[in-house]
């Protein structure tokens, strides 16, 4: 196994290290990627299907890594959640974006909770109508921006989740 000084060097797509069928997940691996527990757990993820498939006889694929989605998430009071772009990096990068803003205190199921503080915002491609990005602060922030991140992972439009019905 090789190390960079402070980590254990890693094929990034795969997580194996230079050792064949030694891997290596989270905060020991020089991936990349940011140091968020369910970045390792993915990566452990990556790792699992990656050792079984080279092993044989297991019903698992080959993975890859991809972090092209990942959201991070502050569990503090209120808590605080983000995937993606922020309006700034969209425009920085040329895209045109779309932007939805809607406020707790407008939702029902937060005033029955007696949680109104808060905002969920979506940023989209105005050519395009698929999400960027996407930030929120308030109650259950960390469940709404990975539903959010689903959605991003699957290039789905802001249609497509407006058309879905979701519970409240």
């Amino acid at each position: 196994i090789e190390t960079d000084r402070r980590a254990i060097k890693i094929d990034t797509k795969t997580c194996e290290t230079a050792a064949k069928g030694i891997y290596a997940i989270g905060d020991v691996a020089a991936s990349g990627a940011p140091m968020l527990a369910h970045i390792a757990s993915y990566m452990g993820d990556v790792s699992v299907a990656n050792a079984l498939s080279s092993i044989g006889g297991f019903p698992v694929k080959e993975m890859t890594t991809d972090y092209g989605v990942v959201p991070a998430t502050i569990f503090t009071s209120p808590n605080i959640g983000s995937v993606g772009l922020r309006r700034k990096q969209a425009k920085e990068q040329g895209i045109n974006i779309l932007m939805g803003q809607f406020p707790y205190q407008s939702l029902g199921k937060a005033k029955c909770m007696g949680e109104t503080e808060g905002f969920i915002m979506v940023l989209a491609d105005k050519e395009t109508h698929k999400i960027v990005g996407a930030s929120c602060i308030g109650a259950e922030a960390p469940e709404l921006i990975s539903e959010i991140a689903l959605a991003m992972q699957h290039g789905l439009t802001v249609h497509d989740i407006g058309e879905t019905i979701h519970s409240h």
